[in-house]
């Protein structure tokens, strides 16, 4: 019998590329302008350095318009470049999809998060690093806009199809009324503003109620 050993290398648990953790993180959006499909706002990171003299950082804001940025209150410059915005160049001799395909990877690959990159890159001001806390948590500042996206956030405003609109007053004929009747049973007024009742054709599921709206 022979003793066979086999060399295993041990499981890594994963390890994020990038030279910093964040710990906390606040998205406030300020204005949506549903016509224009636009959502303006600010969004606050608190990060912490895994380096020293951490001097780059790196960050995901695909589509996104960046007007500002700070850190730790003071005023970082920035660069904001999203490479699939124009994945082949107008310059460009080579028109078939073979070349787009191998483009928009490229494109891709060069933001990729998991490689530590991204279209927002914020210098770290050198002022940070003179204080003598070489590990300081940063307080990152970012105001931002996003215009007509293409993915990851939808604009849906209300309407009702003309052949529908007979139903759609019928249904909602009575509502009221249903208020008005738990409203005195129960003594009490209703506690918001207003009562939106949306219905959808295919939802997920056939009712869906929340405080001020529900889904039908």
């Amino acid at each position: 019998m022979h003793e066979i050993k086999m060399n295993r290398k041990k499981d890594k648990g994963f390890e994020s590329p990038r030279p910093f953790k964040l710990t906390h993180q606040v998205v406030c959006i300020n204005n949506i302008n549903f016509q224009r499909k636009s959502v303006i706002g600010f969004v606050e990171l608190t990060i912490f350095p895994t380096v020293v003299n951490l001097n780059r950082i790196k960050l995901n804001s695909k589509q996104c318009r960046i007007y500002r940025v700070r850190v730790n209150d003071l005023e970082a410059p920035f660069i904001y470049n999203d490479p699939t915005l124009e994945v082949c160049h107008h310059e460009s001799k080579q028109r078939n999809l073979n070349y787009f395909s191998s483009a928009y990877t490229a494109a891709v690959s060069a933001v990729d998060p998991d490689a530590g990159h991204g279209e927002l890159v914020i210098k770290v001001p050198s002022e940070l690093w003179k204080q003598g806390d070489e590990m300081n948590v940063l307080k990152v500042y970012i105001e931002f806009s996003l215009d007509q996206p293409k993915g990851g956030l939808h604009f849906v405003t209300h309407f009702c199809l003309p052949q529908l609109l007979p139903l759609l007053k019928h249904s909602m004929s009575y509502l009221h009324e249903i208020f008005e009747f738990y409203e005195e049973i129960l003594t009490c007024r209703y506690p918001y503003s207003c009562f939106k009742t949306v219905f959808v054709d295919e939802a997920y599921v056939q009712v869906s109620s929340y405080a001020s709206m529900s889904i039908f």
